[in-house]
């Protein structure tokens, strides 16, 4: 028999060559010109400081690094550093990862990073300690492992992960509010190669524009109030899922860090079970839903009984169906995982802080500057030791001294206190039984601070401000801090100085580019300060404050047309953006354009029915028209939308006294006392309305 020809025998090797590395040649072909083109965004924690300045070998956080799991309208950001790969000769680093609550919302300034690098600096005098805050909002498990792939190359001395409220809520978590599922851990962690590459970025944006996704992609980040329908029970299955992607996650984390040998700390999380009422109250086995057991927990409590009252509360928490607050399953992994891994050190601050309370707690699970110092304690007892094995460990530091260390005053307490304020005044907090209380509360707190705040008090707050600048003049938000309180002051020379010193220690961003702007704009420098709001805009078009201040300004300066066409330009590209379509009306109104300013409100109402900024001068556009059937109708969908909205409320109230219904009057009322903070009047007023309706239905 003939032997076949020779090409016939060898064929099929260059057929499978071309059919298995011509794909590859064209992926990685179009991934080089995609890289080459700069389309897509660097996907890596740290990238190339290029800042004017910036040292040979910087690198700084990526502005741009959550938007591999979120939408870049969100804003989400890592905290503003700058660091050498090469670390300073003698100096100890050590690198803080988590979410939120380890970032230190709502001021991180004030929060664990800080606060630790000033006990460790106290209890080893003479060791240069940096701590470098890498917490983000809303990242769970899942985005801070190759977070902390990164941070091996940085020369680390030691890592310390407090991390776990947010796996259920977070990315890849079945109740987040951005991902549709719960995938299986392979899946996420390929879905997350293939994001990294610009490849991967393309295809992602092409699939978006198929689906028409482009348009929610643009809205803005309203926190938990997004988060408020995404239900996952306690029986729900897919808890198991997050429960084991948790443990693998945390023991990568370990076990790279082991590889490395960079020691590991890692915290139980504390979170507020004693003043903090269930979001979303579901049945216990006993029959008793969870909100009934955080209120005998109270009762308990109050008796005495902590035992009962820890047993009540952890039932309230394991029951609440929105997943907010680490669970006991993920503090029992941290410390499982943690015991079985070489070179991992457990902090228990969840004991530590046993049932919370409002002392620690400014909500859930984010901590007072008291909630800090005493997580800080827990952390720096285990953390000072590894990095000074040797040395004589010092006194932790008493809560007035890191105070004063890190420039915390009434001014930043207040500050704080207020961000809290704007968010728990929204949903899912709004559906909890404690929510007039913990809003009488907090408004006790503001008016507090806000009364210890007079001229004399902002002037040593300064000078308290200032002498922690001087004894770490690295701290760039010591800079920036300083730098809003000159304002404040009306200093406005010295706050351009504070920026200049700031924008030395970091990268210049948007919030300090934008208070520049604004000064250049006080001290006569208008056409700079616009130029400079614009830069802002072209590089980080999602930072909201820069809109308003610059439609005051266009507005200042007559400037309408130039003010309607960049507007109409920003809104047709996010149109989703609150805040875009807030400032354009605020400009459309400002020129006399009542109507058109009209349309902007209308289109913010129809995204959040109860937005006061649209809400209030859209009922007095009415009002003035004497429409006073539509404003009730904005007033009813506000309600509807939102029951425990004081302000509107209230408007409800006096609408159905004026017309004599005293049946929606009592209504409104209840809902008002409901939404906190309650007066004394309001309650007898509603108690003699009360009692005369019944009197008048028994006649």
């Amino acid at each position: 028999m003939p032997r076949p020809p020779a090409q016939s025998r060898i064929g099929w090797i260059p057929k499978l060559l071309l059919v298995v590395l011509a794909p590859l040649l064209f992926l990685s072909a179009l991934e080089l010109s995609l890289r080459l083109g700069d389309y897509g965004r660097d996907p890596h924690f740290f990238i190339p400081d290029d800042s004017p300045g910036a040292p040979a070998d910087a690198f700084r956080s990526n502005p741009r690094f959550t938007e591999s799991v979120f939408p870049a309208s969100f804003g989400l950001k890592a905290v503003n550093l700058r660091l050498t790969r090469t670390k300073p000769t003698g100096t100890k680093r050590v690198f803080l990862l988590g979410g939120s609550a380890a970032m230190g919302v709502p001021e991180a300034g004030f929060g664990l990073a800080p606060q630790l690098e000033a006990a460790l600096s106290t209890m080893l005098p003479g060791e240069p300690i940096e701590v470098h805050n890498l917490g983000i909002t809303a990242i769970n498990s899942h985005v801070v492992l190759p977070i902390l792939r990164e941070v091996l190359a940085f020369e680390p001395d030691l890592l310390v992960i407090y991390l776990g409220n947010n796996e259920v809520v977070g990315p890849y978590g079945p109740g987040s509010a951005i991902t549709a599922a719960t995938p299986p851990l392979p899946l996420i962690r390929a879905s997350q190669r293939l994001r990294a590459t610009r490849t991967g970025q393309l295809l992602e944006s092409l699939i978006g524009q198929v689906k028409g996704a482009a348009a929610s992609d643009q809205r803005s980040w309203r926190g938990m109030e997004m988060f408020a329908r995404e239900e996952v029970p306690a029986d729900d299955p897919r808890l198991a899922t997050v429960y084991a992607n948790f443990t693998a996650n945390l023991h990568d984390m370990l076990e790279l860090a082991a590889a490395a040998e960079v020691p590991v700390v890692v915290s139980t999380v504390a979170v507020n079970l004693s003043d903090c009422a269930p979001f979303v109250s579901r049945p216990a086995p006993d029959g008793l839903d969870a909100d009934t057991h955080f209120h005998r927990g109270r009762e308990r409590l109050a008796a005495g009984d902590t035992a009962a009252a820890t047993t009540h509360f952890r039932t309230a928490l394991q029951y609440d169906a929105l997943r907010f607050r680490a669970d006991d399953r993920i503090n029992q992994i941290i410390r499982d995982t943690t015991a079985a891994a070489p070179g991992a050190y457990l902090a228990d601050s969840a004991t530590a802080l046993g049932l919370g309370g409002r002392r620690h707690f400014f909500e859930h699970v984010h901590l007072t500057f008291t909630g800090n110092h005493a997580i800080t304690r827990e952390l720096a007892t285990v953390a000072a030791p590894l990095l000074a094995p040797h040395a004589t460990i010092g006194r932790f530091p008493s809560i007035a001294d890191l105070a004063a260390a890190i420039g915390f005053t009434p001014v930043g307490h207040l500050s704080q206190w207020q961000v809290m304020n704007d968010l728990v005044t929204r949903p899912p907090f709004t559906g909890q039984s404690t929510y007039a209380e913990d809003r009488t509360f907090a408004r006790a707190e503001i008016n507090r601070l806000n009364h210890l705040l007079t001229p004399d008090a902002l002037s040593r707050a300064s000078g308290t401000i200032e002498a922690a600048r001087l004894a770490d003049p690295g701290s760039a938000f010591l800079a920036f801090h300083a730098a809003k309180l000159a304002v404040q002051l009306g200093d406005r020379a010295r706050a351009l100085r504070l920026l200049d010193a700031h924008d030395a220690i970091v990268p210049a961003n948007a919030e300090s580019r934008v208070l520049r702007a604004f000064l250049l704009a006080e001290t006569g420098a208008p056409r700079a300060a616009v130029d400079l709001f614009l830069a802002v805009i072209e590089a980080e078009p999602y930072y909201p404050q820069t809109y308003p201040l610059l439609a005051s300004l266009w507005s200042a300066l007559g400037d309408f047309d130039t003010g309607r066409t960049a507007f109409a330009t920003w809104v047709e590209a996010m149109p989703n953006n609150r805040g875009v379509r807030l400032a354009y009306a605020q400009l459309l109104d400002a020129a006399g354009d009542r109507s058109a300013a009209v349309t902007q409100w209308q289109a913010v109402l129809a995204i959040v029915p109860d937005d006061e900024r649209a809400l209030q001068p859209l009922l007095q556009y009415h009002l003035a028209a004497e429409r006073y059937d539509d404003a009730v109708d904005l007033m009813l969908a506000a309600h509807a939308y939102n029951p425990r909205n004081f302000t509107n409320n209230d408007r409800l109230v006096q609408v159905y006294q004026s017309r004599g219904d005293t049946t929606a009057t009592l209504r409104y009322m209840r809902d008002l006392m409901a939404s906190g903070p309650v007066s004394t009047e309001l309650r007898r007023d509603y108690e003699r309305l009360s009692a005369a309706a019944n009197a008048a239905s028994s006649r």
